[in-house]
């Protein structure tokens, strides 16, 4: 028989079951996530032993990394964004403060941003907790991105000449290893801002005909660059 249990304050009394058990447990260990098939040996009130019989520390990931450079909006609706954006499997986050961005402090809660996470990892399969680097610049993130296989941008209008995203093309081709993908604010880019994406050869993705909110645009984007 198999039981499912959790790490954390549950733990043990999830695990309070007669010894003998085979249970499968998931454990974190700083950022990666263990699913671990074991038998159990002692249960206690403080601790319970375990004997592993087999564990797999990468399931639920996409084999595509992509990173999710989203303008901050209002918190409420980043800390949404995170958690969506984590079960769809964004494998890194970069809050960006761009220049029509309504955020342009740097007061944030790191650690809240990560707990959102962990939740949303433990809660849709995942093995791996997608980092969250400190708020920066738009201009920084683009000069740190361009060690990416790809850059993406959604933004309308297209610049004449830039390269359009297409999902026909996208699914006739091989997916990169790893992409960037650049959210604006809900007041878009600013032209000097587009002048510099196109310098760096990054492909647009039009989203459609309505005005989308900063963290609805960052979800669908994200979805249509991560599907088969």
């Amino acid at each position: 028989r198999h039981s499912h249990c959790d790490t954390g304050s549950t733990i043990d009394q999830e695990l309070r079951k007669p010894g003998g058990e085979y249970v499968r447990l998931h454990l974190f260990a700083v950022v990666v996530r263990a699913e671990v098939y074991c038998f159990l040996v002692e249960i206690g009130k403080q601790h319970s032993q375990v004997r592993i019989d087999t564990q797999t520390a990468h399931f639920g990931e996409e084999a595509f990394r992509l990173t999710l450079a989203q303008a901050l909006p209002q918190m409420a609706r980043f800390e949404w964004l995170l958690e969506k954006a984590t079960e769809i499997g964004i494998a890194a986050f970069w809050p960006m403060l761009s220049q029509y961005s309504t955020i342009k402090s740097g007061k944030y809660n790191l650690s809240r941003w990560q707990r959102i996470v962990k939740a949303a990892v433990k809660q849709c399969g995942r093995s791996t907790l997608p980092a969250i680097a400190a708020p920066r610049r738009f201009e920084e993130i683009l000069e740190a991105g361009q060690h990416f296989d790809r850059i993406w941008i959604a933004h309308k209008p297209v610049p004449a000449g830039a390269q359009q995203w297409s999902y026909q093309h996208a699914s006739k081709t091989v997916k990169p290893s790893t992409g960037l993908l650049l959210i604006g604010p809900e007041g878009g880019f600013s032209e000097a801002e587009i002048e510099l994406v196109t310098e760096h050869n990054c492909t647009f993705i039009d989203l459609g005909i309505r005005r989308l909110r900063s963290e609805t645009a960052g979800l669908i984007a994200a979805n249509l660059l991560l599907s088969p």
